[in-house]
């Protein structure tokens, strides 16, 4: 009787558990067994946000290109079963002729199939079209298993190495590295996706299988300031000053002085070829640094008529040179003592009757005004690896200092630092961030303004008025230094610089005794109402080597293009 209790005890038992499992636990055991089946979660890459100018023309995209990778876990071997290994040698064999691998990503190919509870590992990313219609062919003919071509976006530029250093560059996961990419990354990045799928022993997809996926989100939108035409008339015209020039390197800055819109921003540099050049991958116009020269006398005599020290007319006797502290300043050229109006001293660039002016101011308004235009500090753009210049502080000038630096000696700037102060000018007097972001797109189609700043007072429009008519002296007076920068039908006004070098001797002389050369030639025009500021400047130039002989006529001929290309009408008769 107790047998037969216990027999049906165990029976009741087993028919619990048979139905336990084809009810209660029934899909937790299909839920295990799909699991055994679904391969490595497949992240799919977002497309970056696309780079537009200000008339939606592309400058970069994300296309899709085909990448190659492996799920080492199809070819592990299991207990029991024959060895995989002669599938994994074909697999890496096929690979390595197909792609084209080196011995050393071969190699790490091999070693990656036998990594225990690897699932996922790239073999060959963002490969060319027909490659992977090639290798998908060679996949299906020999039916090899846990290989995979899928996709994932590649950064082009379509117009190849158009403002390639202000755009910047992207890294091969997807991230800005440099430039614009960089400095917008969060904005520009979109948000990953993934992919879940059932496959069978093969690693194949299991059709009707179990599948879930999330799609990725692209990024949002970029729109530039920057115009592509203007852009590449800048390259193209700082190009062929380079050559002409024998110059080392040149740009070239384009804006909006009311708005601080960066229309173009050209870097050329020469390259090792006779006469080659190449457009810069580093946006020099921001990062590299330079002695302004005569151009900085802007800021130091802009600063003594906003003071109320001199006017245009103010006469000075200006002898041919000026010691201050240890050191001696002299004009270009020998004279004897002269009487120089204001007007003069700018129009002819002497740099003792500038010096004279900044006696008149001192050191501590020198440095008030010369910061307060925007020197010494980056600017608003805010872009990666931007230089804030150099611009010692008060307390390290030296007794030298308020001749050196009035003069544009002894300290640096950046092309769109120096354009900015200018811009101050052609602003009636108000400092005006630049800017090279108009708006932004995001992924439902909404357009995002970004707000043109603030501008802050430099100094009063009466001043700006009477520094604007000095600069105009420049170009159209006989004896200004800037002649060659008029463009006919126009009034321009600008300001030309010609400074010596710093050698890494600590000294203005190379190591063979000779002096090197900045030029730089930066203006505004039509100088009555300005609608265009321009800064041009060359690196080394051999030969003529004075701004206003090389740095003027490249002034002069990107203004024109401009100024079509702005569609803004003469107004000079």
């Amino acid at each position: 009787m107790a047998l037969l209790v216990l027999i049906a005890v165990l029976l009741c038992a087993v028919l619990v558990r048979v139905g336990m499992l084809q009810t209660l636990d029934s899909r937790q055991y299909a839920l295990a067994g799909t699991q055994q089946r679904i391969g490595p979660k497949l992240v799919l890459p977002a497309a970056r946000g696309t780079v537009f100018d200000r008339s939606m023309v592309e400058l970069a995209v994300s296309v899709p290109q085909p990448t190659v990778w492996v799920d080492p876990g199809v070819l592990k071997d299991e207990p029991g079963k024959p060895s995989r290994q002669g599938e994994r040698d074909e697999v890496v064999s096929v690979l390595t002729s197909t792609l084209a691998l080196n011995a050393t990503s071969s190699a790490k190919l091999a070693k990656e199939l036998v990594t225990p509870g690897l699932r996922f590992a790239y073999v060959s990313r963002q490969i060319d079209d027909t490659t992977a219609n090639s290798l998908r062919k060679v996949l299906a003919d020999r039916k090899l298993a846990g290989v995979y071509v899928s996709s994932e976006p590649r950064r082009f530029l379509p117009g190849r190495d158009l403002a390639q250093g202000l755009l910047g560059s992207t890294d091969l996961d997807g991230k800005g590295s440099s430039g614009l990419e960089q400095r917008y990354d969060a904005v520009l990045t979109g948000t990953a996706g993934e992919l879940i799928r059932e496959r069978d022993a093969d690693g194949r997809t299991i059709p009707g299988g179990f599948q879930d996926e999330v799609a990725p989100q692209p990024g949002d939108d970029l729109v530039l300031t920057i115009d592509q035409t203007l852009q590449y008339a800048a390259e193209d015209l700082v190009r062929k000053a380079v050559i002409a020039s024998k110059s080392k390197a040149g740009w070239a800055v384009i804006m909006n002085p009311r708005t601080g819109d960066v229309l173009a921003m050209a870097n050329i540099r020469a390259t090792e070829a006779p006469g080659g050049t190449e457009v810069s991958k580093a946006n020099n116009a921001v990062i590299d640094v330079f002695e302004p020269g005569s151009v900085n006398k802007l800021i130091t005599i802009a600063a003594a008529v906003n003071e109320g020290l001199v006017s245009p007319s103010t006469i000075f006797q200006v002898p041919y040179s000026i010691k201050v502290g240890d050191a001696e300043f002299t004009d270009h050229d020998q004279h004897g003592v002269q009487p120089m109006t204001m007007t003069d001293i700018v129009a002819k660039s002497s740099n003792v009757g500038t010096i004279s002016v900044a006696k008149l101011l001192g050191a501590a308004k020198v440095d008030q005004y010369l910061r307060s235009f925007g020197l010494g500090t980056k600017t608003a753009l805010d872009l990666p690896y931007e230089s804030a210049g150099l611009l010692a502080p008060l307390k390290r000038w030296s007794q030298s200092s308020l001749g050196a630096f009035p003069i544009g000696q002894g300290i640096a700037v950046t092309a769109v630092q120096m354009l900015s102060a200018f811009n101050v000018i052609a602003n009636g007097g108000a400092y005006q961030p630049p800017r090279l972001v108009r708006s932004t797109i995001d992924r439902s189609g909404t357009v995002h303004d970004v707000p043109i700043a603030a501008s802050r007072p430099v100094v009063t429009p009466a001043t700006a008025q009477a520094m604007n008519a000095m600069l105009q002296e420049v170009v159209k007076s006989g004896e200004g230094t800037g002649g060659k920068a008029a463009v006919e039908g126009y009034t321009v006004a600008g300001k030309t610089g010609t400074a010596y070098k710093p050698q890494p001797n600590g000294t203005y002389l190379d190591s063979s005794g000779n002096y090197r050369y900045f030029v730089t030639f930066a203006g505004f025009v039509p100088a009555e109402d300005p609608q265009l500021s321009i800064l041009v400047s060359l690196d080394e130039p051999q030969g003529d080597h004075y701004a206003g002989q090389v740095a003027a006529p490249l002034f002069a001929d990107l203004a024109k293009v401009a100024l079509r290309r702005m569609e803004i009408p003469p107004t000079a008769r």
